[in-house]
């Protein structure tokens, strides 16, 4: 039961440790390495308090494990706060689809259509559907097709049809957030990030075992 406190108490200070990190991340707009070692701490100091008195090499191993995902993931936090942020502000709010979008949305459904059905796509010099960004990037029978049946549909119809494409772009984007944050976490360590994690994990192992005075 004693290592089961140390577990719970070292999880506490974790989680608290983790939250600070991205909170200052977010509401600071910076990521400082080295609170990584002070998570450390928070881990093993939650450990000892809730330890009932144990303090071993039992305790500091827990201490240790649960020391890496609090960093882990008090950085991966950090992350995805601010991606969070700065995708609510800035990229969802200015998605708004207007009758030319929406006929380029279009061009490329009837595109689909012609190449499932075979027919030849004769695309204007310079271009082709990676970079086909207005109606008129498009093969010429395809952007006729296309501004055809935008043009066909009812008012009411099209303004629902720009209300749909919109609401999936923005839940592309959402669903997009997660990945840009496990990005920017696997691609932003460092050789100091890795000191002050192995600091971090030193840290909570010392403290809940107790050797923080020297002592066996």
């Amino acid at each position: 039961m004693s290592l089961l406190r140390c577990l719970c108490g070292a999880v506490v200070g974790g989680v608290v440790g983790a939250l600070i990190w991205a909170a200052i991340a977010r509401y600071a707009n910076v990521e400082i390495g080295w609170i990584a070692w002070g998570v450390g701490g928070l881990v093993g100091f939650g450990s000892a308090c809730f330890s009932g008195g144990r303090e071993d090499d039992a305790a500091g191993a827990l201490a240790a494990v649960v020391a890496i995902a609090a960093v882990a993931g008090g950085r991966y936090w950090a992350y995805a706060w601010v991606i969070e942020d700065k995708i609510s502000t800035s990229m969802v709010n200015k998605i708004h689809i207007d009758d030319t979008q929406a006929i380029v949305s279009i061009e490329h459904a009837v595109l689909k259509e012609y190449t499932d059905a075979g027919k030849a796509i004769k695309w204007p010099a310079g271009k082709s559907e990676d970079d086909a960004e207005n109606p008129d990037d498009f093969p010429k029978d395809i952007a006729a097709d296309a501004k055809a049946r935008y043009a066909r549909m009812s008012s009411e119809d099209q303004e629902n049809y720009k209300t749909a494409l919109q609401s999936h772009i923005v839940g592309t984007v959402q669903s997009m957030k997660s990945q840009i944050a496990q990005v920017g976490f696997m691609d932003s360590f460092s050789a100091i990030d890795i000191l002050f994690g192995f600091l971090a994990v030193t840290t909570a192992f010392a403290v809940a075992s107790g050797r923080t005075g020297g002592g066996d």
